[in-house]
């Protein structure tokens, strides 16, 4: 019989090499950092504006993204999918055509990306710890006639057929982007698994993976985020404001978070992920939610995760996102 250790050891073995390959793919010029277009400084006071409208359109999209995923109840993931074709597709039109994206235009890229990350990435929403890494859930699939209904009527069928070709070619067809969700689940797993009693270590996998997801969640609606850092930098960094941010009934031991920390170190080839690194980035993500980092007054390195809810949700069609007062 195959003892836990030695099946708990191949499985780090399979993840370390998922780990490197994302790495990898995060050092292409597909995959990897790019210049944020939407808030580039400019000195065309108009197109300065124009550019901050693009901003607030992208994050009122990110929310009714995850309000459609939530009705589906699809994977969440595939928000983050949707989001990396309409940053990369929006910024190479910004940069061919010199100006901002109009209303329209950004729209029908927004329900296009959104049409084609549903039909290559969607599954339904999978939030047991034990199928984190799973890679055989059902797809699910919405028919292009219903994206045509979630835009009320203003795209006909024709045209997202017609931008989804574009869209495609833009990507050269490199449609399958990291995401900082998978790298969570991935990274959750160089916990050390000798510290706390097996019942401890769940309940702190579980709370640990809840937050950081949610902070990622909270990350991939700002573009300043989305495009500085890469998934596996953002995935670090909202697992270390996790520690952080745990309920303080979960106790998770300094030396479980050095241990961490120090696992992937040692294990991944060329990983540049260390606290120093993501420290920064840290500090956006805690500004993000700084209600969940109400630390007690005995100074302990614990916080109060204050509630688990999404992004603020949006409201409609993206019809109507670019209609938000603040726009």
């Amino acid at each position: 019989m195959v003892s836990n250790n030695v099946v708990h050891s191949q499985k780090i073995e399979r993840i370390i090499d998922q780990l490197n390959v994302i790495l990898k793919q995060e050092s292409t010029t597909h995959y990897g950092k790019r210049l944020n277009l939407f808030l580039a400084p400019v000195e065309d006071a108009n197109t300065t504006k124009n550019n901050q409208r693009n901003e607030c359109w992208r994050r009122k999209i990110c929310e009714w993204l995850f309000q459609v995923v939530d009705h589906c109840e699809f994977d969440r993931q595939v928000v983050f999918i949707a989001l990396n074709y309409l940053d990369r597709t929006a910024s190479a039109a910004i940069k061919t055509e010199g100006h901002s994206i109009d209303e329209k235009k950004f729209q029908l890229l927004a329900t296009t990306c959104f049409y084609i990350a549903m039909k290559l990435h969607s599954t339904k929403d999978n939030s047991d710890l034990q199928d984190l890494t799973a890679d055989d859930m059902p797809q699910c699939k919405l028919r292009i006639t219903e994206f045509v209904q979630l835009s009320r009527g203003l795209f006909a069928v024709a045209a997202l057929e017609e931008k989804e070709r574009e869209i495609l070619d833009m990507l050269d067809w490199h449609v399958n982007p990291p995401t900082a969700v998978l790298v969570i689940t991935l990274l959750i797993n160089f916990l050390p698994q000798n510290i706390l009693p097996s019942k401890e270590l769940l309940n702190a996998k579980v709370e640990i993976y809840e937050v950081s997801r949610y902070l990622s969640e909270l990350g991939v609606c700002v573009s300043s985020i989305a495009f500085n850092y890469t998934p596996s930098e953002i995935a670090y960094a909202a697992i270390l404001c996790a520690f952080e941010a745990c309920v303080t009934k979960i106790h998770i031991p300094l030396d479980m978070r050095l241990q961490f920390t120090n696992n992937i170190s040692a294990s991944i080839t060329c990983c540049h992920l260390t606290p120093d690194s993501v420290s920064s980035l840290k500090d956006l993500l805690k500004g993000l939610s700084p209600s969940m980092f109400v630390y007690e007054d005995d100074g302990l390195c614990e916080a109060r995760f204050i509630n688990n809810k999404s992004p603020e949700e949006g409201k409609g069609s993206p019809v109507c996102v670019t209609k938000h007062p603040n726009c």
